[in-house]
């Protein structure tokens, strides 16, 4: 018996060893990239602006509703991979708990929660005129002076890389704090946990379908904190599509019900983003755990609980 547990703790160690060097391949392979993207930037930039310019010439990037056909198709897609996990051993091995299980949805509630999901962005997008930098205050008055809007004034110039990496960045952390403002107020206030937060809390476990089980207040109030962090940057229209590849995959990784180790919570530094098993744990205890992305604010709530 003795000798079964150690070569198991041994297995172990050497697990957790091959782990930690794997992790620091990946450390170093993102650091590598992130210099090539940096002492190559005219490169990158051509890329990009060869990229924009095909995009701006596309009627289904000009059209106003295209950024919620974009959260609707890419959300999707995007889960797609964790209900495949869900039925492969190599897959189960990383369940955390009970969750990840997919759960089956008829294609009628699919379509219903798409509806609801889409019809108050899509009013929104046929009234508003959309503003982005780059675009002269004229244009945008023309626009304005039709009621109904179909396509997007889209500005002529592509973004530089460093801006779009500074609007993603900036728009992740202002979106972080609103959106941590807005979910502790609905755990501390019975009445509006009740009404507005219960109903993403109501599941059997943990998975990626749960990410989009909101009321539709908390819906809208989760797209005005997504957007907040960009409008006030005017962030560039192909800023915002990144953001919403980034943005969505955050979500619906934090909501898998999989602890993967080399997610992107491992590869960043430790501690600096929560990741699944931390939002997992908020789902179990509604206690702790509040920020979508980052931890700094629990931290510091932690630390002056202990005091």
């Amino acid at each position: 018996m003795a000798g079964k547990l150690a070569r198991f703790v041994a297995v172990r160690k050497s697990s957790n060893r091959d782990q930690e060097n794997v992790l620091y391949v990946l450390r170093a392979g993102v650091i590598i990239l992130v210099g090539v993207l940096y002492w190559n930037a005219a490169i990158r930039q051509t890329y990009i602006d060869i990229l924009w310019f095909w995009l701006k010439t596309k009627y289904w990037y000009q059209t106003v509703y295209n950024e919620t056909i974009a959260v609707q198709l890419y959300s999707f897609v995007a889960m797609v991979p964790f209900r495949v996990m869900n039925y492969f051993k190599i897959g189960t091995k990383y369940k955390i708990n009970n969750a990840g299980n997919y759960e089956n949805t008829p294609v009628v509630d699919i379509l219903l929660e798409a509806f609801e999901y889409s019809w108050p962005l899509v009013i929104l997008d046929t009234f508003h005129v959309k503003k982005y930098g780059g675009v002269s205050g004229a244009l945008l008055n023309r626009r304005r002076q039709d009621w109904i809007q179909v396509t997007r004034q889209l500005p002529e110039d592509p973004p530089l890389l460093g801006d779009m990496v500074r609007h993603l960045v900036v728009g992740l952390v202002l979106y972080d704090v609103a959106f941590f403002l807005q979910h502790f107020t609905f755990h501390k206030i019975p009445t509006l946990y009740r009404l507005f937060h219960k109903k993403h809390h109501t599941h059997t476990s943990v998975n990626v379908k749960v990410t989009n089980r909101l009321h539709v207040i908390e819906r809208i109030l989760l797209v005005l904190s997504a957007n907040f962090g960009l409008w006030i940057q005017g962030a560039h229209p192909l800023t915002r599509s990144v953001f919403i590849v980034v943005f969505i995959s955050m979500l619906i990784e934090n909501h898998c019900g999989f602890d993967f180790p080399y997610s992107y919570d491992k590869i960043l530094p430790d501690g600096l983003v929560g990741g699944s098993r931390r939002h997992c744990e908020h789902h179990h205890n509604g206690n702790k755990n509040y920020q979508p992305i980052f931890t700094y604010i629990d931290a510091l709530m932690d630390w002056m609980k202990r005091k």
